[in-house]
């Protein structure tokens, strides 16, 4: 093959393998007609498409011949998407956010303005079903400003794409507005239905528009506006009758007696009782109705109390509080009996509901502050949660824009720590060496010292043998006087080298070991440590070798020790040679063949007789550790 050739294949290769890779990507045609099958069964068979999609999952019974996992991730998504779609229209609680998270990821970046929306929203769903309100709140905003935005300068909206689809997006604000109302935040609720209502008109939605307007009533009677609520009512009712849902239509008409009663429209009242009665479905075939909607009692009763029935207001609310189980309304019913008792003149019973009612208050004031709570761990104040999601997304943005300057000035900072801790080191080995020189000067000006007394006392023993016309008594008084003057400039530097140890010894590098001269390097300190290890008392050998090691070892401690030991017994001596040596107290003990509380009284007989101070063994110790 010619070079010619050769460009030619390297130029038309990609473009035969570019069909290939397009297949690949667009997957088994199967499982694009399953989707197209399930997605239309969605509405009105959810239970099935779900079937349908789930059977995909199983080997064997799989609709298609490739696992799922095969697929390319265009149908893998798409799959996920309308399994969620299906779950949710079939009322399947989600249990796990991970799946529906990449879906809506991977549409962010390659699905329409409508399939984002749809991905967002199924997200938000499953954080409904979790119990996380104010994530759900977030992803359905996420999902509407797929497809709307606010105009600039005012607060109105425009819808970015063309072929929107309302019947999501009035369904998306439906669903907010149901986690708004649990919060009681009822304004932002019934601003959402609004939304709600101005998208299903768009989309020719009479069911979610008619069912929104119904809702506000709610909303209004729960703010004790009774003129809204009779207005939203009179509005829906034919309505519902005319798409043929009179059992919608029934249970509405319910919540908006209590208005017609406040606005004394009694007739009318009294229809929609019947009306209720008839269409909602709720009563059995006895005319009781079913268990939990026993506020029918207390409503009923209220009509009667309302047109002066009183007979027929007594049975009814009784009837409440003999089988209602919504405490609201036994509380209500036993207020009101209270009330019709009292109008009446019958002091007793209208005493008695009224103390039932005040003792109901309890019951009722502990569910609502249970229910608040409750609202409170899963549904807090979703400004707020707008607030703290704002802050915490600047406070990333900025931690990412500081992340380069705090590494810097960490460098910075280290860098700055290594050098104090090089020049700290520094001194802290000049002053090591200092604090054995000092120590060595010091012993050796102490011997000097200890000489230069023997040398006075000796001194003043030949002046007492001398007459006073003896000759030489001249030149042993120049003799003495030059003793005394030595002495004390020996005292003088003494004191002035205790000074200086005394500053170095508050640093913790002082020298108050045995190691710093070395001894562990010491064959004869080897031998000693194993004396010390095998735990019995010293025979003669031994101190004559311990002797040994310390003339050779410790020569200035040697002398100083020397020079004492006419202050000390025996045993006392031992005591300070062994603790020089870095023993412990019942170190000691063993060594010399006594208790360790005869080593502490020695040690303290020891600093009383050399330094004429108190203490203990470890303070003799760290005394004689520097000489």
């Amino acid at each position: 093959m010619n070079r010619r050739h050769q460009y030619l294949f390297r130029l038309i290769l990609p473009l035969l393998l570019l069909p290939l890779l397009a297949a690949c990507q667009r997957g088994d045609p199967a499982v694009d007609a399953l989707h197209r099958t399930a997605d239309s069964l969605m509405q009105s068979r959810p239970v099935s498409a779900l079937l349908l999609l789930q059977a995909c999952d199983s080997v064997g019974v799989s609709p298609v011949s490739a696992p799922v996992d095969a697929w390319p991730r265009r149908q893998r998504m798409r799959h996920e998407l309308l399994r969620a779609k299906a779950m949710n229209k079939a009322y399947v609680n989600f249990t796990t956010d991970s799946v529906m998270k990449e879906v809506a990821d991977y549409y962010d970046s390659h699905g329409t303005p409508n399939e984002r929306m749809e991905a967002h929203y199924l997200l938000g769903c499953v954080y409904r079903d979790l119990g996380e309100a104010p994530r759900a709140l977030d992803c359905f905003n996420d999902a509407v400003s797929c497809v709307e935005k606010l105009q600039t300068g005012d607060e109105s909206l425009e819808i970015i794409n063309a072929d929107c689809d309302y019947s999501q997006l009035c369904r998306i604000y439906a669903q907010k507005a149901d986690i708004l109302w649990h919060q009681s935040l009822l304004d932002d609720y019934l601003e959402t239905l609004d939304k709600a209502i101005f998208y299903a008109e768009k989309a020719n939605d009479s069911i979610v528009m008619l069912n929104s307007l119904a809702y506000k009533m709610c909303a209004y009677e729960k703010k004790n506006m009774p003129d809204s609520v009779i207005s939203i009512h009179r509005k829906i009712h034919d309505s519902y009758l005319k798409i043929g849902k009179p059992d919608i239509a029934a249970r509405f008409a319910f919540l908006s007696i209590g208005s017609y009663l406040m606005k004394g429209l009694y007739d009318e009242a009294e229809k929609f009782l019947d009306f209720y009665e008839r269409e909602s479905g709720y009563f059995e075939e006895n005319g009781k109705i079913q268990k939990g909607r026993e506020v029918y009692y207390y409503m009923k009763g209220k009509y009667y109390a309302s047109i002066q029935a009183n007979d027929s207001a007594f049975y009814w609310f009784r009837k409440e509080l003999a089988e209602g189980s919504d405490l609201n309304n036994q509380n209500g019913a036993s207020r009101e009996l209270s009330l019709l008792y009292y109008k009446m003149g019958i002091a007793d019973s209208a005493a008695k509901y009224a103390i039932y009612s005040y003792e109901m208050n309890d019951s009722v004031y502990k569910d609502l502050i249970t229910d608040k709570i409750e609202n409170v761990k899963g549904l807090y104040n979703y400004n707020r949660h707008q607030q703290i999601a704002v802050f915490e997304k600047d406070r990333a943005d900025r931690g990412k824009r500081n992340t380069l300057v705090v590494l810097s000035l960490s460098l910075l900072a280290l860098l700055a720590a290594t050098a104090v801790f090089i020049k700290m080191r520094k001194k802290r080995d000049m002053e090591k060496s200092r604090s054995i020189q000092l120590s060595l000067l010091l012993s050796k000006a102490q011997l000097e010292l200890e000489k230069l007394k023997k040398l006075e006392l000796e001194h003043q023993r030949l002046k007492s043998i001398l007459s006073e016309n003896d000759e030489t008594m001249s030149e042993m008084k120049l003799h003495g006087d030059e003793l005394e003057r030595l002495m004390h400039e020996k005292e003088k530097e003494i004191n002035n080298l205790r000074k200086n140890l005394a500053t170095l010894r508050r640093h913790p590098w002082e020298i108050n070991s045995i190691k710093s001269f070395k001894q562990t390097e010491s064959p004869t300190y080897q031998a000693f440590w194993t004396m010390v290890r095998a735990g019995k008392e010293m025979d003669d050998s031994e101190w004559i070798k311990t002797h040994e090691l310390i003339d050779n070892e410790l020569p200035l401690f040697a002398a100083f020790a020397e020079m004492h030991k006419s202050k000390l017994s025996r045993m006392e001596f031992k005591v300070l040679l062994l603790l020089r040596l870095q023993l412990r107290t019942n170190e000691v003990a063993f060594l010399l063949g006594t208790q360790s509380s005869n080593v502490s009284k020695m040690s303290s007989n020891i600093l009383r007789r050399i330094w004429k101070k108190d203490g203990s063994s470890k303070e003799l110790s760290s005394i004689i550790a520097s000489i």
